[in-house]
């Protein structure tokens, strides 16, 4: 599979969290402490359930120039709606918690068409029409990468200020993919109008598949100024797959060049879900006023590991070998790993002549570009694989709070990238 195609923006699961824009890690002393940091667990009083909704519309770009615009791109966007996560929290006394959760971490769906063109005014040869440099092929995807845990988590509080927190999930991967590559019909010799048909498919990849394993979530929390001030810290360790894809190619004939139809086994690729650090703080300045900010380290070069990072677009021939070897060695593809930083406030407002809270939330964090991307300065990959941009996400929400025993929640997330709504419910017993 392509590697820029590895798109893992994770899901912030629930209401509260999202109002915070994800400045939650000191903050977890609610029903999302299950996933997000499981030490908060051992705040809680009463047995609870909980459920969480998500809305999102998403805009992306992909690659779609033209031989007098090489570098030009259209827009695409895409919507979901689905249940990021539901919770049972059943604390066993002051010292004991234990949860049970099912948690959409990770949804990227996306689909676009673009058209191919060649980027060479030179004659062409048999290499561009196979992967080489000068050739833009077009393309029609269909992916659907979607993280499911199903986890178990447990919380133990050794004094009345110290937290401990453990979460094991089993992750199921589900991975689908239809994807089409099409040839410039001028390398067919078939002449314009530069479209995708089916004279012109280079190959058909097809993928749909389940994989299962585990992940780790390890929490700390600690009531650093009594009622004041918290100071968490958390750790999440994924889980990495491994794929194959069938791949179809049609007879194609270059020049003397002819290759026969086949269907063929792509070599396996690894699939790792970044590894996450971070700490935060969180800070009640009145009782009704708080603020909270995390720092977040996540691991997207993990998206690379286990495999090749060269792209064979700029490879060259090696006249005493007859392979195609990379002209400089280094790695064509690169993933940064990016520090996050999130800020948020909370104000608890009360209803006169109600006995219910409402609590209303805002907040920021940067969302770093975090896709995979050239690190070659070859214009054809850079124009493949671009490098995403550094971008901030604005988050706000309201909540209804009755008696302790009833909340609702809902929050948005706003920024460059699109939208998300969400919405939470919480019963205790």
């Amino acid at each position: 599979m392509d590697p820029r195609y590895f798109r893992v923006d994770f899901i912030i699961p629930g209401a509260r969290p999202s109002g915070l824009a994800g400045a939650f890690i000191g903050a977890a002393m609610d029903e999302h402490s299950s996933s997000l940091n499981p030490a908060g667990m051992t705040y809680l009083r009463r047995p609870a359930i909980s459920t969480h909704q998500r809305w999102s519309h998403l805009v992306y770009e992909e690659p779609q120039g033209s031989p007098e615009n090489p570098g030009a791109t259209r827009e695409f966007h895409t919507d979901s709606f689905e249940q990021s996560m539901a919770n049972l929290i059943y604390p066993i006394n002051r010292r004991f918690a234990v949860s049970l959760f099912r948690e959409v971490p990770v949804n990227s769906h996306f689909e676009f068409q673009t058209q191919p063109f060649l980027t060479t005014t030179s004659s062409v040869t048999e290499r561009q029409v196979f992967g080489g440099l000068g050739s833009f092929p077009g393309r029609r995807v269909d992916l659907d990468l979607e993280l499911v845990d199903d986890g178990l988590a447990l919380a133990y509080a050794p004094t009345a200020r110290i937290g401990l927190g453990f979460a094991f999930r089993l992750s199921f991967m589900n991975l689908r993919l239809s994807e089409q590559v099409f040839l410039d019909p001028a390398l067919r010799s078939i002449g314009a109008p530069r479209q995708n048909s089916a004279a012109t498919l280079y190959s058909f990849t097809t993928l749909d598949d389940t994989e299962i394993g585990p992940s780790y979530d390890f929490g700390f929390l600690a009531n650093l100024i009594q009622e004041r001030l918290f100071f968490g810290a958390v750790a999440h360790v994924r889980p990495r797959y491994t794929f194959h894809s069938d791949i179809y190619t049609p007879e194609i004939a270059a020049d003397s060049l002819v290759l026969p139809a086949q269907w063929t086994r792509d070599s396996p690729f690894e699939f790792s879900i970044p590894d996450s650090q971070g700490f935060g703080l969180y800070y009640a300045a009145t009782d009704r006023l708080r603020f909270a900010l995390d720092v977040a380290r996540i691991e997207y070069s993990d998206l690379l590991d286990g495999n090749s990072t060269n792209a064979v677009a700029d490879d060259s021939l090696d006249t005493q070998t007859g392979t195609y070897t990379d002209p400089d060695g280094q790695p064509d593809l690169v993933a940064d790993d990016e520090y996050e930083i999130h800020f948020g406030v909370e104000f608890l407002a009360k209803i006169p002549g109600f006995n219910a809270i409402v609590p209303m939330r805002a907040g920021a964090f940067t969302n770093p570009g975090h896709r995979v991307y050239a690190a070659s300065d070859d214009v054809d990959l850079r124009r493949l694989y671009p490098q995403a941009e550094d971008h901030l996400v604005f988050g706000f929400g309201v909540g209804i709070i009755q008696m302790g025993n009833f909340k609702l929640d809902t929050s948005v997330l706003l920024s460059e990238e699109g939208t998300s709504a969400t919405g939470s419910a919480y019963v205790a017993f």
